[in-house]
């Protein structure tokens, strides 16, 4: 009998417990809570190629003047994750990074560094490269 009754008021307890009058999460208003139109507007590729309309926000120009040429620049992309190197999107195979700079580094040509979730001294390492070979042969650069 005493087996009967402490099942019994198990059973009523977890019935309390576990929500017995459950009740529907009305919002206060019908508004959206994200406008997804608006988030993919300022989403940013990782490891891709950046557009050059794209990046135009939130670059950060180390030239101090503005390309009024009129002709297209040229991106190349230096992405790092974790600790792995990309340039312009295949992996250095091998060769320095300020190589592949001082090879690529042309009129119309400029380098972003983006950051995909990199290692901070990996990061910084090419960051003070890009910058040391700003002042020596006036290698022009953004990054993020």
């Amino acid at each position: 009998m005493k087996k009967i009754l402490l099942i019994i008021l198990c059973l009523t307890s977890i019935l309390f417990l576990c929500a017995w009058a459950e009740q529907a999460v009305i919002l206060s208003t019908d508004d959206k809570l994200i406008d997804l139109s608006k988030a993919i507007e300022f989403v940013k590729p990782g490891g891709e190629a950046l557009e050059e309309s794209d990046e135009a926000a939130d670059e950060k120009p180390t030239s101090g003047e503005p390309d009024n040429s009129g002709n297209a620049q040229t991106v190349i992309v230096i992405s790092v994750r974790n600790e792995a190197v990309t340039y312009n999107g295949n992996s250095l195979g091998g060769k320095s990074i300020e190589e592949l700079l001082r090879r690529d580094n042309r009129e119309n040509v400029r380098f972003c560094l983006v950051d995909d979730f990199a290692e901070a001294h990996v990061y910084k390492a090419i960051l003070k490269q890009l910058e040391l070979l700003h002042t020596e042969i006036g290698l022009e650069f953004s990054y993020e």
